[in-house]
């Protein structure tokens, strides 16, 4: 399914303002609203990544980039925001997946890089693993700070996603982004004189020109900023983790 960008931005700027409304109103929720609205953008960012870095550097894995990328946002959720026994499990099972997916790429790399005698998969798979470390702790310092019980903060995060749309926007006025690649996937095989059923079912939601990562780029950016403007001034409401308990306890002695 293919969305104009208008309706989009609406639905992805949206479920933003929503999770963070949720979570400032329901502290029980222990930010989980805007952990899953910002885990599942970046997921998608993930993957958007690595066809990115599959056209520029000429090797990657898609599941190498998603598995980083949300793992290192779990595990800051984890440290920081919630360390229940159910939060523990969820993490540890992501854990366990994500070293399988990167496991299997180390051996993909290297494989590829034997075979073609080139040190493209080696760069490809550093390049994906930065990047994919990059994005997942941006993400995760965005989904602590939208995920914050404090209806003090609730104006800073309005302002904040309003303010990454405001900056998308201008992007797309002073240099509009090229065609949604799946978007130009969905429309050749729309030209297809006798489409196959696997493709006739296929659902996704994409817009017509860029990418959620492109939307989602200045947001990442201002919640690293608004995170530290809210911890200058005081306002964050982190439980301590066991570990830094335990160290402030030691400290105390």
């Amino acid at each position: 399914m293919i969305l104009p960008n208008p309706a989009f931005d609406a639905l992805m700027f949206g479920l933003l303002l929503l999770a963070a409304g949720l979570d400032s109103a329901f502290p029980a929720l222990h930010g989980a609203a805007s952990l899953l609205i910002v885990g599942g953008a970046t997921y998608w960012a993930a993957q958007e990544l690595g066809d990115s870095l599959l056209r520029r550097v000429g090797w990657t894995q898609e599941a190498l980039a998603t598995s980083v990328a949300l793992c290192t946002g779990g595990f800051l959720y984890f440290v920081v925001r919630n360390s229940s026994d159910l939060a523990l499990l969820v993490l540890s099972i992501g854990l366990m997946m994500g070293a399988l997916m990167v496991a299997i790429s180390v051996f993909s790399a290297l494989h590829a890089a034997l075979k073609e005698g080139s040190a493209t998969p080696i760069l490809g798979w550093a390049a994906t693993v930065i990047c994919a470390l990059a994005l997942g702790f941006t993400a995760g310092v965005l989904a602590l700070f939208l995920g914050q019980a404090s209806n003090d903060l609730l104006p800073l995060k309005i302002g904040g996603i309003l303010g990454a749309y405001v900056l998308w926007k201008l992007r797309e006025k002073l240099a509009p982004p090229s065609v949604n690649p799946h978007f130009q996937e969905v429309a050749a095989q729309a030209a297809a004189p006798t489409p196959t059923p696997l493709t006739a079912l296929r659902v996704a939601l994409f817009p017509q020109r860029g990418t959620l990562l492109d939307r989602l780029f200045p947001l990442l950016v201002l919640g690293v900023l608004m995170l530290s403007l809210a911890r200058n001034g005081a306002q964050l409401n982190f439980p301590s983790s066991p570990a830094v308990a335990a160290s402030e306890e030691g400290e105390a002695r």
